[in-house]
């Protein structure tokens, strides 16, 4: 839809501004524009508010095309880019919820996968290095940074991946599994992390075995003791990966052989007795902590004579943890270190009835916590123990939701927020668009926890967040096969870590197992097209273990129905056809005990896709048909699509290539329909192959291309391999040999990446017994 002229001039707008102006006047939202131009959302947000100043010249030909800019529109934003000049929109500059005091810009070396730590590393140079040259040393492949929680683990294993990115030619990735307590889901968190897509042929270990198998890369594994079970499956990756190294951090060993670990001890302290100079004290890096996190609040604090044993006994008194420095250093704004440390000693001296089998050092840190908490507002109290239910970050709304008591209201959870993170308690970062987002570290978030065991909130806390967050995926649901899908998919995987939480809660013993089956069900497709095909698998049979269907209850058996159809899909997926046909032929029989159509037009496709790789393609043709006709009858477009495409490919393995162009045909014109690119995608793949079969090669190849270009905008590299070699068969029929062989080679490598073995190669030979390959 070109975009409307817009009022002259033109010329002196940055290009941010610009770019918001066309994308408004055309009607669209960042979401939308990021769909057309096949770029992200983040990408989008970025360049209108100035924080990539240059466009590539590829990004900006795919943001003309997308807005459909008249020629002087697309002058102007050419010539926006020469001036490089942030724009000045106060919507689009919106300042952050809470100010950012004393945080370092991230070095321009930081590795993309690394997170960006919000202030700078005080102190640890020692230790870094040590990591370092550990790390270099070939023999040290697994290195776990041990201690309790707040010594500074994870700040410490992100310095010195940094310091190591140029060391490891394929990258260093950042994995944190403080959200998952079942080992079994380890491996399909790293998958993604890595780019990694499971296979139909092999398990995700496999997978990731095959990709990392001959790369040099450094894997930062963070908060490893919640699955210490999940060591084997480290021990796996480090026997099929030569050149791959493991940095962890744990509040535990590994139980595993070849582990090299390294004690991460508290800050260097001064000697009370012998108290240094001024000008020395901060030469102890648990002084100069403290002192830095006080400036961030009080620029003018300065260590002087009459407040220099204050300082060095507060820090004495924290052993040096970190977190806990951090934390009482966010009093300083209304309180000297003096008057701190009176407070701190008053509560210290309230706490020894506390936990005394836990380490001194935990203790402490645990204290520290408290003392903190014992300084909030009721309010800031009970905000602080209800934030314990999140995992991960979380968006505002969110928090105001899920926390917000009927005697609050939107703006005074807000303000505590504010409060909260002012004092230390809560951390700010960005979530898709630029949205603001906060997280408790681990260590507090535990904390808040027990606070809100004793204030009896924890059932009922657990509720809310379950019940926001499966409202949350009904509202995704519908998108995921629509034009919207890559920005609710997107936004998903930011929730993903209290997604993971809400299913481990509900459908636990005593849990809300109707919820959790209610998001299983719904979640589906985020998890099919986002790759993660053994962990939805994990959670369909975890919701059938605990579902117990009353037979006489229709409702029950089409839920039991829905699970078992949904288990189908990703043993189907992961090429376990035996389980998958069982499973469908179990709900279609649930499904037509309920008079439910939809469902079992679903079923019939998938055991039409099972039945045809089984090699029956009579029976698996007869069950396409049968789909086929039930969801015309049923109007749903989107799932007639895919069953007509289904049908399509059945019929060209039948050599019926006349009726499988009209079958596909008709396919892609659904999915055009629906603007499901994915399904678009696969269906302009299906129909290059059907017109290649026919001769018609011209028609082919741009069919062909047209797919392939989708596939590679969504990422989907099964979609790609496959496009690859439809596009390469088709210039070797063409006789453009050379051409056919970078197609062929380009999909070979992501089959073997993807564990594929027999995908790509059998098209490669297929090509090299065809002509001798060139060169």
């Amino acid at each position: 839809m070109p975009s409307p002229d817009l009022p002259t001039p033109l010329q002196d707008r940055p290009f941010g501004a610009l770019l918001r102006q066309f994308r408004v006047a055309a009607g669209l939202s960042q979401e939308e524009l990021a769909v057309r131009a096949g770029l992200s959302v983040r990408g989008i947000s970025d360049l209108e508010r100035g924080v990539r100043r240059q466009p590539q010249p590829g990004t900006l030909r795919l943001l003309v095309a997308a807005l459909g800019l008249a020629p002087n529109q697309q002058a102007a934003l050419e010539a926006a880019v020469d001036r490089r000049r942030r724009p000045l929109d106060p919507q689009v500059n919106r300042q952050p919820l809470v100010p950012q005091r004393h945080a370092e810009p991230a070095p321009s070396h930081l590795p993309p996968n690394l997170p960006v730590p919000p202030t700078t590393l005080i102190g640890r140079h020692q230790e870094v290095g040590s990591v370092v040259a550990l790390l270099r040393r070939r023999s040290a492949r697994l290195v776990t940074l041990l201690g309790p929680g707040g010594v500074g683990k994870t700040r410490l294993a992100l310095a010195a991946a940094a310091q190591l990115a140029s060391d490891y030619e394929h990258g260093v990735y950042f994995v944190d599994l403080a959200s998952i307590d079942d080992a079994a889901l380890v491996a399909p968190t790293i998958g993604p992390a890595l780019g990694v897509v499971e296979s139909a042929t092999g398990s995700i270990v496999q997978a990731l075995g095959n990709h990392l198998h001959n790369k040099h890369v450094l894997l930062l594994l963070d908060n490893f003791e919640h699955v210490l079970e999940a060591a084997t499956v480290i021990a796996d990756l480090l026997a099929r990966a030569p050149e791959l190294a493991v940095l962890a951090t744990s509040r535990a060993s590994l139980p595993i052989r070849g582990q090299h670990a390294v004690l991460v001890t508290p800050l260097t302290l001064p000697s009370l007795e012998a108290l240094p100079s001024v000008a020395e004290l901060q030469r102890y890096d648990a002084v100069n902590l403290f002192v830095e996190r006080v400036h961030a609040i009080k620029p003018n604090f300065e260590v002087t004579e009459e407040n220099a044993r204050a300082v060095a006994e507060i820090c004495a008194r924290l052993d040096g943890l970190p977190l806990a420095l951090e934390l009482v250093a966010a009093r300083s704004k209304l309180l000297s270190p003096q008057a701190i440390l009176k407070r701190l000693s008053n509560r210290l001296a309230l706490l020894t009835h506390g936990p005394h089998d836990l380490p001194a050092r935990q203790q402490t840190l645990r204290r520290a916590i408290d003392w903190s908490y014992s300084t909030l507002t009721s309010s800031e109290q009970v905000l602080f123990a209800r934030l314990g239910v999140f995992v991960g970050s979380c968006r505002v709304e969110a928090v105001e939701a899920i926390c917000g008591g009927l005697e609050d209201t939107a703006s005074s959870v807000f303000d505590d927020l504010v409060s909260l993170a002012d004092k230390s308690l809560l951390q700010q970062t960005e979530g898709p668009d630029g949205e603001i987002r906060v997280r408790m570290l681990e260590t507090i978030r535990e904390y808040a926890l027990e606070r809100l065991e004793r204030r009896g909130e924890t059932t009922a806390l657990r509720q809310r967040h379950a019940t926001y967050h499966v409202s949350l995926v009904s509202a995704a649901a519908p998108h995921f096969t629509g034009a919207e899908q890559r920005a609710w998919f997107r936004a998903l995987e930011h929730e993903l870590d209290n997604l993971r939480v809400v299913l481990q809660w509900s459908l636990a013993a005593g849990g809300a197992s109707e919820l959790g089956i209610k998001m299983v069900n719904q979640v589906q497709g985020f998890w099919v097209r986002s790759g993660y095909l053994s962990e939805g698998r994990h959670w369909f049979d975890r919701a059938l273990a605990v579902f117990h269907a009353d037979p006489d209850v229709p409702l029950a058996l089409q839920t039991r129905a829905q699970l078992l159809t949904g288990s189908s899909i990703f043993a189907y997926l992961q090429g376990n056809y035996s389980v998958a046909r069982t499973q469908l032929e179990q709900s279609m029989s649930l499904f037509e005990a309920t008079a439910d159509g939809s469902g079992l037009a679903t079923a019939l496709t998938w055991l039409a896709l099972v039945v045809q790789r089984q090699g029956e393609l009579a029976s698996a043709r007869e069950m396409a048909e049968r789909s086929v006709a039930l969801l015309r009858q049923a109007g749903d477009h989107w799932s007639l699509g895919l069953a007509l495409n289904n049908l399509g490919d059945i019929a060209l393995k039948q050599n019926e290539v006349g009726v499988a162009v009209a079958q596909l045909e008709e396919s892609v014109a659904l999915f055009q329909e629906s603007r499901d690119m994915w399904g678009l995608a696969g269906s302009l793949n299906s129909l290059a192959y059907a017109a290649q079969r026919q001769g018609e090669y011209a028609r082919a190849l741009t069919l062909g291309e047209e797919g392939l270009a989708m596939c590679r905008r969504l990422g989907d590299k099964w979609g790609t391999a496959r496009a690859l070699n439809n596009v390469g068969e088709i210039t070797q029929c063409q006789g453009n040999y050379e051409l056919a062989k970078t197609y062929f080679q380009e999909s070979v490598a992501l089959c073997q990446e993807l564990s594929d073995k027999w995908g790509g190669c059998a098209r490669l030979e297929q090509f090299r017994g065809s002509r001798p390959l060139p060169g």
